[in-house]
């Protein structure tokens, strides 16, 4: 049966951003590589050990990461990737292009129960080691009797379910792998956009493998303004956030691998200083196995 590595940019980012190693784009793989995956065949694994996503958004709790199911399936042009699934359009041993769908990443701080935070993705793995967000200067005793009450409808406003859709780039050279995707939200919320850019570089590739991953998200300010604004009390643009992604993965034996992930993303001005955000940055980590069935 004919082998692919994992090369959709759902596997890079989103970001929000998994951080698992991804290949550079190639029509096959060596069998015995942990990210080379069969074609036409489900794929099962479940991460165990410690970490932790901070939640910048105000009296939001640190949301731990202990089990971490994956699952996918990738065919000769559909493929699944967690909560992320596409079609490739056009695949080449250097470049392909697919059209993607990948939930909206920014609930995770508002719904302790979205499922991003049990399948989690690469923009996201995400304690904090922010500093405070400037907030514009917003202090409840400071504001008229309005404002108060559109914070009050911002703070518990319910975020639903998302899904962005749109077409991904991806270019291999040198062992490592540039991505591209423009998405557009399908699921009449918002009708925000969102742009992601990602470069993945091996540092090392023997056996155990070593990766990291520089990046940066763009945010509409339809978007943004769905998760972190209200009008007459702040109207927020669009966001720029700049990541930084290192993965290390060691095959311990033919079922279990250690995988060490450290995920940095820092938040777009126009995000940190929502009067509920309370810090700028991002941190997730994680230190555990993984089985795969």
């Amino acid at each position: 049966m004919p082998y692919s590595p994992r090369l959709t940019g759902l596997s890079l980012m989103l970001l929000s951003l998994t951080g698992w190693p991804v290949l550079a784009a190639d029509n096959g793989c060596d069998k015995d590589d942990p990210n080379c995956v069969q074609v036409g065949t489900w794929q099962f694994s479940l991460a165990v050990g410690l970490g932790a996503r901070s939640n910048p958004v105000e009296g939001g709790d640190t949301i731990p990461l202990v089990l971490v199911p994956q699952f996918s399936y990738y065919g000769d042009r559909f493929f699944i990737d967690n909560l992320d699934f596409g079609y490739t359009l056009y695949d080449s041993p250097k470049q392909s292009f697919s059209l993607i769908a990948s939930p909206g990443y920014d609930r995770v701080f508002f719904q302790r129960n979205d499922l991003q935070n049990f399948f989690v993705e690469s923009a996201g793995l995400q304690t904090s080691l922010g500093l405070p967000g400037t907030g514009l200067g917003f202090v409840d005793d400071d504001l008229g009797d309005e404002e108060r009450l559109n914070l009050q409808v911002l703070r518990e406003r319910e975020r639903r379910v998302t899904y962005l859709g749109g077409l991904e780039w991806s270019y291999g050279f040198d062992g490592a792998q540039l991505q591209f995707n423009y998405l557009h939200e399908v699921t009449g919320e918002h009708h925000g956009d969102e742009a992601r850019l990602a470069l993945a570089i091996p540092l090392y590739s023997q056996r155990w493998q070593l990766a990291a991953t520089l990046g940066a998200t763009w945010k509409s300010d339809r978007l943004v303004s769905y998760y972190y604004g209200e009008k007459r009390l702040y109207e927020p643009g669009s966001a720029v956030n700049p990541f930084a992604r290192v993965s290390y993965t060691r095959p311990l034996n033919e079922k279990w691998t250690l995988r060490i992930f450290g995920h940095y993303q820092k938040l777009g001005s126009s995000i940190a200083n929502s009067p509920i955000v309370e810090e700028d940055d991002v941190l997730t980590v994680f230190v555990g196995g993984v089985y795969s069935f």
